[in-house]
């Protein structure tokens, strides 16, 4: 493939990611179960459309006619008119999810899920906590181990930077 030819291939993505989140956004408008038209008062968010005209308009002006400044060629017609095509897919595939009957995402069993609702037990989040509470000289709640994994064989801590004698700093000092 020649080197014009891959500038191409990675404008059409590079276009293609692009318009992929603006219509995402315009799909996001709308999400409840049963809201379909997410073009149903297109003015009523006047921030919302100067975002989306600001960066299809930065789109065009950085393919069509600064196309050194992020190594793109410019596009056809044609080209523009498939990536926009492509890029339209959140607009049916949020559609399609919303006709998706409720009771078949809990038919599909992928293992266990996590639930939300429950507190994180994270042994680097517990360190974090122990040190913050420390800083405010607080007692520390006791590091819990995290979700579904052994017990670490020795226990670390943080420790502040310092440099020693061969220049180099240290995060973390063992517990002996």
């Amino acid at each position: 493939m020649g080197s014009l030819d891959k500038r191409r291939l990675f404008t059409y993505i590079f276009n293609t990611f692009v318009f992929l989140q603006l219509f995402n956004e315009i799909n996001c408008r709308k999400v409840g179960a049963k809201e379909f038209n997410v073009f149903s008062a297109p003015f009523h968010n006047a921030y919302f459309l100067a975002v989306l005209a600001a960066t299809a308009g930065a789109q065009v002006c950085l393919v069509q006619f600064v196309p050194s400044l992020c190594s793109v060629v410019p596009l056809t017609r044609g080209e523009w008119g498939a990536c926009l095509v492509v890029a339209a897919t959140p607009l049916l595939v949020g559609c399609i999810l919303k006709l998706t009957p409720d009771t078949w995402p809990q038919k599909i069993t992928c293992g266990r899920l996590p639930n939300e609702d429950e507190p994180v037990k994270h042994a680097a989040l517990a360190a974090w906590n122990a040190t913050q509470a420390a800083a405010a000289g607080k007692p520390a709640a006791p590091a819990a181990p995290a979700v579904g994994a052994e017990e670490p064989a020795e226990e670390m801590e943080m420790s502040h930077r310092s440099d020693n004698e061969n220049g180099n700093d240290a995060d973390f000092k063992r517990i002996d």
